[in-house]
């Protein structure tokens, strides 16, 4: 039997060994996400109990497993072709967020396409898929011309969000604002 202090694992995991132990799940409740070394250790103390590694080890790959399911129907669903897709993972405030981000390779320039939080990597992919889904039906599509400042080549590029505000910080994100000019910003129209 191991202590599992060391290893991390989601809430949800933690939740389904901790039901399938008999361990009462409201002691996981009182703890952030920093304090799940914390929250496994005090359960195996409270009640002596020890998960085995095979249990670790089976969680963890199903998450995994899960995990990479989900993103590959993602960027199955957006179909962008040869437009790559990273899914960059965060975790401010005891949160996990998801910035789902497009590389166009005809000007190697990346763009957010959506942000999204959940409370682990799965919950924040399941809302991101459901996103991916239901967002052309919801959204505005923008078109966005513009360059970088002191390269004379003008861009063209393609957002879905609620208000022109929006589109701009999909264009603007992980880059300085100042470091573009931007020509027009078009409502494009319902099709």
């Amino acid at each position: 039997m191991l202590n599992l202090s060391n290893i991390n694992l989601s809430k949800k995991v933690q939740h389904k060994i901790a039901i399938n132990k008999g361990i009462p799940t409201d002691l996981l409740k009182p703890f952030d996400e920093t304090s799940i070394s914390r929250i496994r250790l005090r359960i195996a103390l409270i009640k002596n109990t020890y998960f085995s590694l095979k249990e670790c080890c089976m969680a963890i790959a199903n998450d995994t497993i899960e995990i990479a399911k989900l993103q590959k129907e993602i960027e199955a669903y957006l179909n962008l072709g040869s437009t790559s897709v990273i899914f960059e993972f965060e975790e401010p405030n005891n949160k996990t967020r998801l910035n789902l981000i497009t590389v166009n390779p005809r000007h190697n320039q990346s763009f957010l396409f959506q942000s999204i939080e959940g409370y682990d990597k799965k919950d924040c992919l399941e809302k991101m898929l459901l996103y991916v889904k239901t967002s052309r039906d919801k959204e505005n599509s923008y078109t966005i011309q513009w360059s970088v400042k002191g390269v004379n080549e003008l861009h063209t590029s393609y957002f879905r969000s609620k208000d022109i505000p929006e589109a701009l910080d999909k264009l603007f994100f992980g880059r300085d604002p100042n470091a573009l000019t931007i020509f027009s910003v078009v409502l494009n129209p319902i099709s």
